[in-house]
């Protein structure tokens, strides 16, 4: 296995809803860091006959996007992520390890809302957003793992 590092990962975007391929509009540009949760909620179904130990099914499954890009409102792709905050509208994104026209890169692809987007203006640091992408409902195409043939 070849291990991965953090910047070798690749956050690509659509403006408006998924359609289940790996065709984007471009890179998000100017990632400092991004952190894909990938998990499921917990339903408990403890019962007497558990003697004591809790007992946990698989709920309904979370997909989102916490990251933080550069503040540069030259850039196209801080537009779209911007412009999909303030008009409401849904991201298409597909969170892969590796470059979208390389064999075997791999992630989450569907359609998100952005929930947070936070200007942050440290001393001394460069000014930077950190946004929210929350999975939202696509009448047409679900979320689905993405693996580059």
């Amino acid at each position: 296995m070849a291990e991965r590092l953090g910047e070798q990962a690749y956050v690509y975007y659509k403006a408006g809803d998924w359609d289940g391929t790996s065709s984007f509009t471009g890179e998000l540009k100017g990632v400092l860091s991004s952190t894909p949760v990938i998990e499921d909620a917990e339903a408990q179904f403890t019962t007497r006959d558990m003697r004591g130990f809790e007992a946990f099914k698989q709920g309904l499954r979370r997909w989102h996007l916490d990251c933080e890009i550069v503040w540069d409102p030259t850039v196209t792709s801080f537009q779209a992520v911007r412009d999909a905050y303030l008009n409401r509208t849904n991201i298409a994104l597909g969170i892969l390890d590796g470059p979208v026209g390389t064999t075997g890169s791999q992630g989450p692809g569907g359609t998100y809302v952005v929930t947070r987007f936070t200007r942050v203006e440290d001393h001394g640091e460069v000014m930077k957003v950190e946004v929210s992408f929350r999975m939202t409902r696509n009448a047409t195409t679900p979320p689905a793992w993405i693996t580059i043939p």
